[in-house]
């Protein structure tokens, strides 16, 4: 017996929208009580997707700002241990410490 291969359909964006809020595209259709309650549904499940992106972004944000602070520690305790010290090794290794610090603090604010 020969195997049968089964093509599935190409869905487009609208289709997809649609499976994906769990509506039929006759629901959009016309002023009806259906119609209204479907764009209602969608709206709604819309608006609590946004507000989960934008609680994630806070999240996210927080993460980075916290590196933020850490790394602005780091540079402010490199700075007094170089204040204190004239040792020419030391100040060539604190030099590298704050630039990859300040390449670290530059990263995360792009994040």
């Amino acid at each position: 017996m020969p195997i049968q291969i089964i093509k599935k359909k190409k869905k487009n964006m609208s289709e997809i929208y649609l499976e994906y809020m769990e509506l039929d595209d006759i629901a959009f259709a016309g002023d009806t009580k259906k119609a209204k309650k479907a764009r209602h549904r969608a709206l709604n499940r819309a608006h609590e997707i946004r507000k989960f992106e934008i609680g994630l972004y806070w999240q996210r944000a927080l993460f980075f700002w916290g590196f933020q602070v850490v790394i602005l520690l780091v540079h402010g305790s490199i700075l007094k241990e170089e204040i204190f010290s004239f040792n020419a090794k030391i100040e060539t290794d604190m030099q590298f410490l704050t630039l990859l610090l300040w390449g670290l603090g530059f990263l995360t604010a792009l994040g």
